[in-house]
């Protein structure tokens, strides 16, 4: 006796396609996941060089006269908003300071100018006088040196330590109309 069985079954070339589509299907996700990561990683090692380069590229010294930090400072007044800092530096650096961003923080705002100013090149000493409006009283104060990029990318900005500042040094810096040397040699 012979008895006839209706099995359906998925011929072996189809089960082979639908095998290849799977593991082509598998193997996508798996490099679009390594490709996001690998970018991940890309950019945060860019921004660790940058970080680096800073650190050995770019050095700023603030002058001082008979022990005193030629820096002095002219908050707003009511009457024109307009807040005024003078400082002499040094590039002490490897690279020229190309421009600068310079941040400043009041209770009536933030006056945050990215560029426009005057480069500082390797080993000159310059006084810079930044001006700034629509923040009153400044409660913290940043010069931020910027340096060319490598490889044709764009400026770099770096952040240096001692050129951040509090409301409490700020507070305790002469008025610029009180000293004399920042008349000299005047760079803005």
């Amino acid at each position: 006796m012979f008895m006839r069985l209706n099995k359906k079954a998925v011929s072996p070339l189809i089960a082979t396609v639908l095998l290849v589509m799977i593991v082509v299907s598998i193997g996508a996700a798996v490099m679009v996941v390594i490709q996001g990561l690998t970018e991940e990683q890309l950019q945060a090692t860019e921004v660790q060089s940058q970080v680096i380069k800073c650190a050995n590229d770019v050095s700023v010294g603030i002058f001082t006269e008979s022990d005193s930090y030629m820096m002095c400072m002219d908050s707003p007044s009511a009457s024109d908003d307009l807040g005024n800092f003078s400082i002499y530096m040094e590039n002490k650096g490897l690279k020229d300071i190309t421009d600068w961003r310079v941040t400043v923080i009041g209770a009536s705002g933030v006056n945050d100018t990215n560029g426009g100013f005057v480069a500082l090149s390797k080993n000159q000493l310059k006084l810079f006088k930044f001006n700034w409006t629509g923040t009153g009283t400044p409660s913290k104060l940043r010069i931020a040196p910027k340096t060319a990029g490598g490889g044709g990318s764009g400026p770099v900005t770096c952040e240096e330590p001692n050129l951040i500042w509090d409301s409490d040094f700020l507070t305790d810096l002469d008025d610029c109309d009180d000293v004399t040397w920042d008349d000299r040699n005047a760079d803005s």
